[in-house]
């Protein structure tokens, strides 16, 4: 993605013909740039997100315990979408998908930090989440 950007940035910088109108050209490809990156997660975040399936079951799995594991999937699915895009995005490809953080990071435009950051804060999220429904279920 990140080589997509710099190349649609140059593209744009190049059609806008004598560069004599910017001012700063450096500042000028810097918000293109980030507008991009915007326009990116604008329709990552519009596009739906996969389900998780009932695959995962156990067929030895007595049928009580089947229900309390799929119960429990559904929360994590639930949270995992309320999760801003970008957060949800860079958690499903580092502890699902098992990429690393410096690939992540450079597919977004991040630091390996902020991804990391990113991660962390997601996790916290998705128990926090998760602890509140099951405290919800436990006093009804």
């Amino acid at each position: 993605m990140s080589d997509d950007i710099v190349q649609e940035t140059f593209v744009r910088f190049l059609s806008i013909g004598a560069p004599g109108g910017v001012g700063n050209r450096m500042a000028w490809m810097k918000q293109v740039a980030l507008n991009l990156i915007r326009d990116h997660f604008r329709r990552v975040a519009r596009q739906p997100t996969e389900m998780l399936g009932d695959e995962i079951a156990d067929p030895d799995c007595p049928p009580d315990e089947a229900a309390i594991r799929q119960e429990r999937v559904a929360m994590f699915a639930q949270a995992l979408d309320r999760l801003p895009p970008l957060r949800r995005t860079i958690f499903i490809r580092r502890k699902l998908h098992g990429e690393s953080s410096r690939a992540v990071a450079e597919s977004l435009c991040l630091t390996e930090s902020a991804v990391d950051q990113h991660v962390a804060r997601a996790m916290l999220t998705l128990q926090s989440e998760i602890m509140k429904k099951t405290s919800r279920g436990k006093r009804a």
